[in-house]
Parts: C-alpha cells; structure tokens; sequence
C-alpha cells in the first residue's frame, strides 16, 4: 500500500508539492457549475425533467420543511448531491445563491418571491410582511407583472388587505 502526504502533494511547485488541486474542491466547482447551467438553461431538457422531479426550481436553495422531506426522498439520487451543495458550502461561509443572478426573460421560469430576481435577495425576505399576506406565494413574474398597451401592470391576490 502505497502512503501518500496530501498536505505534501497540494501545494505548488514552487514550494516543493506537486501542485494537485484539492480533489473536495474541485468537485464543489463541478457541482456548483450545475447550479449555473440549471438556472442558465432553464428550458432544456435536462432541465425541464429535473423541475418535473424536483419542482420549478429543481430544489435549489430549499429551505422550506416540505423541500427537506423532499430532499429525504430522493437522497440516493445525483441531483440531490448538487441540491446540498448549498448547504455544504454555506457551512463553509459561502452562500451560493448569492453569485448567480437570474435573467428574468419574459418571467415564466422567474419565482416572483423566492428567486433573486431584482437587488441582492429574494423578494419573500426583503419584503417578509407583504409575503405573508400573499395568497398564492409560489408564483412566477410573468404571473404579477403583465404587460397592457405598452406599459406593466402588477397582478396582486392578497389573503388581507396591506395596511
């Protein structure tokens, strides 16, 4: 059996090592490219089969109660790996939601409270009393913002009326 000192083997050449990137960290970059490729590419295939298991956001940044029993599901499967990416790397002191900014389009693919869609979180936790209001809080831009003789107009269904 062969003995190996990794401290050893990962550092540059420069200072002795074999200049060997760390095989963890290089995986969370692999991993963490399918969460770019997921929300860049929207409406492929692969894409659209992955929504159709996991949900319009194919379980990416899942917080919620029902999302874990989900997660819990389909544990054995590789899209649950990059799904707990996020949580992984958030022990780790890094958010990865935070780098990757959703193209809005036309809306459709776009979660008007959950997605970071406009400034640098999500609707749902900047505005935290008006989404509790909410009647239906899993709907898409398209949805709220609709476009009437050139100009927008939002679409609002509250469970009661904002003071």
């Amino acid at each position: 059996m062969a003995w190996v000192k990794w401290s050893q083997v990962l550092l540059p050449y420069e200072i002795g090592g074999l200049n060997v990137c760390s095989l963890k960290l290089k995986n969370y970059s692999l991993l963490a490219k399918w969460w770019w490729k997921f929300l860049t590419n929207g409406n492929s295939f692969w894409a659209r089969v992955i929504k159709s298991i996991y949900g319009k956001n194919g379980g990416l940044g899942c917080v919620s109660p029902l999302a874990e029993n989900t997660l819990k599901i389909f544990s054995e499967r590789v899209w649950s790996n990059i799904i707990n990416l996020n949580q992984t790397l958030t022990k780790l002191g890094f958010n990865l939601s935070n780098p990757f900014v959703k193209d809005v389009g036309v809306g459709s693919d776009t979660r008007f409270w959950n997605d970071i869609w406009l400034g640098n979180i999500p609707l749902k936790d900047a505005f935290p009393r008006l989404f509790r209001l909410k009647s239906n809080k899993d709907v898409d831009v398209a949805d709220r913002i609709i476009f009437v003789d050139g100009s927008d107009r939002c679409s609002w269904s509250w469970s009661a009326q904002p003071r």
